[in-house]
């Protein structure tokens, strides 16, 4: 079949076909690339699973301190005032962090271990 086409025609098919797949492959680089650019929404979603990590470890949605604080308070023979204002001051960094990520999080799978605490927490108390 290509033996009846001229040299002329065959050349602009060798140059034609790799011209195209360039083309392709660079459409296709830039729209993946908005798709994951800073921005993008997959962007917010690895953004927002870092926030959780973060304010799940330390305080204010990591309830350690605070449990440590009413262990305190539960054994002290002194005046709890100072305990009893860190209470008051961890409560409310929980209940606004927690408030914050009820409203937030896209991603149900992270949503997930946060309302898990919050339940645990509000059971126990």
């Amino acid at each position: 079949m290509l033996r009846r086409v001229s040299v002329g025609v065959r050349l602009w098919i060798v140059v034609l076909i790799p011209t195209v797949m360039i083309v392709v492959v660079g459409g296709l680089s830039v729209l993946i690339n908005r798709q994951v650019s800073i921005g993008s929404d997959s962007y917010q979603q690895i953004v927002s699973a870092k926030d959780l990590s973060a304010d799940i470890l330390p305080p204010p949605e990591y309830i350690v301190e605070t449990q440590l604080t009413v262990m305190q308070l539960s054994t002290t023979t002194e005046d709890t005032t100072v305990l009893t204002v860190r209470l008051s001051r961890l409560e409310a960094e929980y209940t606004q962090r927690h408030a914050y990520w009820e409203q937030n999080l896209k991603d149900p799978s992270c949503a997930r271990p946060c309302s898990r605490s919050r339940t645990r927490r509000s059971s126990s108390t």
